[in-house]
This record gives structure tokens, C-alpha cells and sequence, in this order.
């Protein structure tokens, strides 16, 4: 999705509000379950294209404890900003992006709205998801979901160095 930002380059001052319903097939590691929702404002403070907003996205994902899988709703508010050039004229003629995360947004008269909403939701999309708080996990040894059943393992298993301790402490415990 492209937002040309022609007009609003010519007009100082001026902002212009959109909604976002759309899906975004491709947005490099994030699994969307829904389209992303939300509302983007642009406006243009004369020497900068200010962008402000909020997006909702329900994504797909595993738990870190158990490995099921499991949806998380994401609320994320967007802020992103480019300078504009000035021509002889004082009109704003075209954006001028300073680094590279800026110019992966903005083309000289359009905003990528697709990379927007990924450079948005990546780093709000937690590394490690639990499916509940409670969640018990898998058994290290025989890998049974502990959230669906229990396991017959030990549940400390012996480490053999401590033998001769444990023989010890059974002879003291049967005296």
C-alpha cells in the first residue's frame, strides 16, 4: 500500500487522516492472523512529514513455554517522521530521507505504508509468548505438553557424582 504524498507536500500546515484496514501479505517474520487496523495522520509541519497513528494486529505465534500455538493481539502506536526539501521557491518539493530506515518509508513523494506498519509491529512483537501465565510448559526429559498431562519422570533426576552421598544419607535415614 502507497499513500501519495504530493498534495500534502504542497500545503504547509495541512494534515490528512487515513484508515487502515488491509492485509500486508509480507511483513518479514510477523504471521498475521487478521488485517491490520488503525488510523495514520499525516501532516506536514513545513520542513517535516510528521506521521502519527495507531495500528491492531492479531498475529500468530508459539509459546515459548509448551510450543502451542496461540494468537496475541498487538495495539501500537506509529510515529515516524521525514524532512522535506525545499525548492528555490519555498514550496516543499519532494522528501528527503536521512538514513536508511527513512528512506525504506518514504519515496520522494510517497509513504510505504507496508514497511511502516512492519518497522511498527516488529519490535512490538514480544520474542518470548506464554499462552497463559500459568502455563507449566514441556517435561525436559520426555517432552509432554505438562499443560495437558503429567509425566512419570524423576522429577530431580540424580546426578551420579552425588552418589555416594545419597547412599549415605539412605543408611543414616534407615538407622
Amino acid at each position: 500500500m502507497v499513500i501519495d504524498l504530493r498534495e500534502l507536500l504542497e500545503a504547509p500546515g495541512e494534515q490528512r487522516s487515513y484508515d487502515l484496514d488491509a492485509a500486508f501479505p509480507d511483513l518479514s517474520g510477523i504471521e498475521l492472523v487478521s488485517p491490520v487496523k488503525g488510523t495514520l495522520t499525516i501532516r506536514n509541519s513545513r520542513h517535516h512529514i510528521v506521521i502519527d497513528g495507531r495500528v491492531r494486529a492479531a498475529i500468530h505465534q508459539e509459546c515459548s513455554r509448551c510450543l502451542c500455538e496461540m494468537e496475541s493481539e498487538l495495539d501500537v502506536a506509529v510515529e515516524a517522521f521525514c524532512p522535506v526539501e525545499i525548492t528555490r521557491g519555498g514550496v516543499a518539493g519532494r522528501l528527503a530521507p536521512e538514513d536508511d530506515e527513512q528512506a525504506a518509508l518514504f519515496g520522494p513523494t510517497r509513504l510505504f505504508v507496508d514497511e511502516l506498519v512492519r518497522q511498527t509491529l516488529l519490535p512490538a512483537t514480544p520474542m518470548k509468548s506464554v499462552c497463559r501465565d500459568d502455563c507449566r510448559g514441556i517435561c525436559a526429559q520426555c517432552g509432554v505438553n505438562l499443560n495437558e498431562e503429567n509425566c512419570r519422570c524423576p522429577r530431580h533426576p540424580a546426578d551420579p557424582r552425588l552418589a555416594v552421598l545419597r547412599d549415605m544419607m539412605a543408611k543414616i535415614s534407615t538407622r
